[in-house]
């Protein structure tokens, strides 16, 4: 009998620990941001269930996929970093921390955009690439 390689997502409960990295790479100039999403197995998560999520994510791609979207989708938080802070907005970390939070509450804490939102509002450097997307903004 063969093995499941699918995670339903109405019937499987994701797993409690966060297995899905993203890790924030950008230009010298801090100008451009990408990001490379990878799994990483908690402790806490049996063979079994890692054996699931590895295969449910080698099937569909979606490292491939998250990772074509990434830059996309870093584009469209900066933007929103920027309307938020040119509106009155005053903590852009706690901004994007809580947006995290509700898409984790959502969807889980693999979410890949939750997974992307929480990497960019502990990053070093936020506050740059969020001046580069004004500047950008400004320009056109």
């Amino acid at each position: 009998m063969g093995h499941r390689q699918y995670l339903h997502a109405y019937t499987d409960t994701p797993p409690d620990d966060a297995f899905l990295v993203a890790k924030l790479h950008e230009s010298p100039s801090h100008d451009a941001v990408g990001a490379t999403f990878s799994l990483a197995r908690p402790n806490a998560i049996d063979d079994s269930v890692w054996a699931l999520i590895e295969s449910h994510f080698a099937r569909l791609h979606l490292l491939e996929r998250y990772n074509e979207q990434g830059n996309d989708e870093i584009a469209e938080i900066l933007s929103n970093s920027y309307n938020y802070m040119d509106t009155g907005g005053q903590n852009i970390r706690e901004f994007l921390t809580r947006e995290a939070a509700d898409r984790e509450g959502a969807h889980g804490k693999s979410h890949w955009r939750a997974v992307l939102l929480r990497a960019m509002a502990e990053h070093d450097h936020l506050e740059s690439w969020i001046a580069a997307a004004r500047h950008v903004q400004g320009s056109t």
